[in-house]
Order: structure tokens, then C-alpha cells, then sequence
């Protein structure tokens, strides 16, 4: 982050009513920082924050290391391996017991490309605060808490006690610290601290968790597409707002929103619409897009082997699924992305059927398209050579899928369950078909 020099005008709009558009200002610069620092010794260093998500109602915490555009794509030192996920961030590691004390001293790690040295870091601390977050899945770190939302904490015995009172005080509720083996050694968690009030006199060792009373939106969770502002239709973000004040009201478009007593929006029927849409309160104002889950291509530059794709994201339930197209031969599973709530994939092809079965019985098929084109006519040269795996492949899915009488579904809700056997009957003679040709060649 580059050096800020702070002239005399920009003193003055501190002190006036120009205040809060600073803090607007201020806020935009944070959000596109990648959170990288550059130290007077030519070091490159990013923060490592801690991860939460609860699995099954049980606690389970990670560390999540910042990847920012001039690190490494993997960072290798004595201690780890770290490969980016591509978003900002390298992947999660599994912080469990033994990290108890990592936690309460601090660390780093360092590893060296292109004869730079680039550091990955965490300061000790007696409790951590671990909120919603726009940029990622579950509770991130950060170093306040945020009012009107409900957020989790991790807690050292030894201010235990302090942090029970002090979170009693700040939200006028009682808590009872969770002690469990999954979390760190010397460490316990409180779930849902929700601030209502800022309090000035914080306990020593709980400094991280002064209450911030700032206006922001939070999208968290839903079907994301990479980095980019912008979710699969079905499955958009949760929208909670923090630090709001009396009189303030959120709005989607133009149009009030009501708001729940845990920070979330409650109506999010005009998320529910592809396109641009815009969330506003007090001077925050965010932008989100919903695209549709269908797939685009050039139809005239495809062919048998290659297709020139301009945009080509599925989004589908959590699952091993296989995407097919209406060649024989257009196969893949190429998973972008996954969450508990579902899985994006990627295809480079007209996606038509999604396919998913196991070693038993019964599978499902899902409908990718309104109209499901019918299969591609493949003729098999007399020759005995080898056919191509990816038709082997192709072939051996649906088939395999048929015999199993599967459950049939469209990810348009319109089409008629008639009119998916149809097409689907299609596909399975299409298979049965070129299994026949196979045979008859080494026949002859």
C-alpha cells in the first residue's frame, strides 16, 4: 500500500459534514487493497487471518492466508506449502489443538521468488474476532466487532472471564464460553455476540473487540463467481448491514428492504431477477450482479473438437456431477468452484445434461437447457482402431446412467417431466447405438 500524504484541505473535511463521505471514501480504497505491504528491506508481506465454519453445529477453524496479486502462486517454506485459490487468497489450512500457542504469540512465514522475500504473518493476541465477510465463505477475522450483526469470538482463558462480562455489557445477554477439542489449546469460543452498544473502557487483552459503529454491507455466502461482484440466479448472497442507525433504511433498487433483528435483509425477491442490482444505506452503496445459470457460445466457431466459448458456468447442487453435451464426446467435470450450498462448473462446450451416479442404484440427470437439442449422429469407421476416450467416456455415463432409471430434473422449472423423458430417451438410444457399432467392428 503506497504512502498517503494528508494536505491540509483534506484535514478540514474530518471536521465537517464532508465527514462521512470520507469514510465512504476511505472504506472503497480498503475494499480494492489486496492487502499486501511492502517493508523499507524490499519484504512483501500479507496478514493471515483465521477462518470459522460450522460443520454439523461444531466449530471448525482454519487458517487463511491472504494471497495478494504480487505474491506467489505457491508458497513453499519449511513449514508448509500453500497453493492460491485464485480469489485473493491462498488455501485453507487446518488449525486445530497444537495451534493454541500460535495463536497467542503470533508467527510468520517466509519463503523467497525472484530473490524477493515475501512473509506471511499473524500478530499474537488474547481474543479474536470473527465476523461475516464479504470476501469469503464462513467467519473471517478482523479487528473490531461489528454492531448489529451476530458474530463469533475466540477467547484465551485468560481473559475469559473479562471477554464474558464485557460481551454481556456490550449486548445485554449472557454467555456461556463453548470449550471443545476442536478448538485450539488454551482456547474457548463465545457464538453469537451480537454489539448494540459502544462502550469506552475495554478490558485489557480485549482491545481487537472495540465496537464499530460504521455503516457497511456484508455479502456473504451464495453461488459467487470468482472475485467479481456477481452471483448465479438462485443462489445470491446473504445481505446483513452493520452499524445502522436510527432512521436509516436499507434499500435494494429504490425499494425499502425490512431488516431483521440479526443485521440480514428479510426480502430478497428482487435479487431473484438476472442483471445489475444496487444495495444502498446511509452513504454505502454496493453493486451486485445475478447471472443466469445457463451456458453461452459461439455457435460459429464450434465444432467437433473445440468451441470457442464466451461464458461457461453451470451452477448445481452440492454433488460428483459430469456435464455432457449433445456431441458425443463433450464431457467434462472441471468444478470451479463448491460450497455446502452447491458446486459451479465450468464447460467448454453447449452444456446439456448434468449427470451424477454412484457404484448402486439410482442416479440423477438434470437439464441444463429449455430446449435439450438432440444427440449428434456418430458413424464409427470400420477400422478397428481405438475410438476416442472422451466418446468411450460420454457414452459410458449415459448408459450407465440409464440403467439406473433415474430421477429426471431441469434447472428451469417450466419444463414439462414428459418432455425431459423425451429428450433424455434421446441420449439413451444414442448411447445404446454407439455401444452396437463398437461391437460390430471387432466382429468383422
Amino acid at each position: 500500500m503506497g504512502k498517503l500524504l494528508l494536505h491540509a484541505y483534506r484535514k478540514k473535511a474530518l471536521a465537517d459534514k464532508r465527514l462521512k463521505a470520507v469514510i465512504a471514501q476511505v472504506n472503497n480504497e480498503l475494499e480494492l487493497w489486496d492487502g499486501a505491504i511492502n517493508d523499507s528491506y524490499g519484504r512483501r508481506s500479507a496478514s493471515v487471518e483465521i477462518l470459522l465454519d460450522i460443520v454439523r453445529r461444531q466449530p471448525q477453524l482454519s487458517f487463511l492466508p491472504r494471497c495478494p496479486d504480487s505474491f506467489p502462486s505457491f508458497f513453499d517454506c519449511e513449514e508448509l506449502y500453500l497453493e492460491s485459490s485464485g480469489e485473493g487468497w491462498y488455501n485453507p489450512i487446518s488449525l486445530g489443538e497444537k495451534n493454541g500457542r500460535d495463536l497467542r504469540e503470533g508467527f510468520s512465514w517466509s519463503t523467497k521468488s525472484n530473490n524477493i522475500q515475501f512473509v506471511l504473518q499473524r500478530a499474537g493476541c488474547s481474543a479474536i474476532a470473527l465476523a461475516p465477510s464479504s470476501d469469503y465463505t464462513g467467519f473471517v477475522s478482523r479487528h473490531s466487532l461489528p454492531t448489529g450483526i451476530a458474530c463469533n469470538v475466540l477467547v484465551h482463558k485468560d481473559v475469559a472471564k473479562n471477554a464474558r462480562e464485557y460481551f454481556e455489557e456490550i449486548s445485554s445477554r449472557s454467555f456461556n464460553p463453548i470449550h471443545d477439542k476442536r478448538l485450539p489449546d488454551g482456547w474457548c469460543l463465545f457464538r453469537d455476540v451480537k454489539a448494540e452498544k459502544y462502550i469506552a473502557n475495554i478490558p485489557s487483552g480485549l482491545e481487537s473487540l472495540y465496537v464499530e459503529s460504521s455503516v457497511d454491507i456484508v455479502l456473504s455466502g451464495g453461488l459467487r463467481l470468482g472475485k467479481k461482484s456477481a452471483w448465479l440466479l438462485g443462489a445470491p448472497p446473504r445481505l446483513m448491514i452493520t452499524g445502522l442507525q436510527e432512521g436509516q433504511q436499507p434499500k435494494i433498487d429504490g425499494i425499502p428492504v425490512t431488516i431483521a433483528e440479526d443485521g440480514t435483509l428479510v426480502d430478497l425477491s428482487h435479487l431473484m431477477h438476472p442483471g445489475v442490482h444496487w444495495i444502498e444505506v446511509a452513504s454505502v452503496c454496493k453493486k451486485i450482479e445475478i447471472v443466469e445459470p445457463e451456458i453461452n457460445f459461439d455457435k460459429e466457431g464450434q465444432n467437433f473438437y473445440r468451441t470457442n466459448v464466451t461464458g461457461s458456468h453451470v451452477v448445481l447442487p452440492p454433488g460428483n456431477w459430469t456435464i455432457i453435451g449433445a456431441n458425443p464426446g463433450e464431457v467434462t467435470q472441471a468444478t470451479i468452484y463448491e460450497s455446502q450450498q452447491g458446486i459451479i462448473v465450468k464447460s467448454s462446450f453447449q452444456a446439456v445434461w448434468a449427470i451424477e451416479f454412484g457404484s448402486g442404484t439410482g442416479a440423477r440427470v438434470v437439464c441444463l437447457t429449455k430446449s435439450p437439442p438432440r444427440p449428434k449422429t456418430l458413424k464409427l469407421s470400420i477400422a478397428k482402431t481405438q475410438i476416442p476416450s472422451e466418446i468411450e467416456r460420454w457414452t459410458s455415463l449415459v448408459y450407465n446412467a440409464a440403467i439406473r432409471r433415474p430421477k429426471l430434473a431441469s434447472i428451469y422449472d417450466e419444463e414439462k417431466a414428459s418432455n425431459l423423458q423425451v429428450a433424455w430417451k434421446g441420449y439413451m438410444q444414442a448411447a445404446r447405438e454407439i455401444k452396437r457399432q463398437q461391437k460390430r467392428r471387432y466382429k468383422r
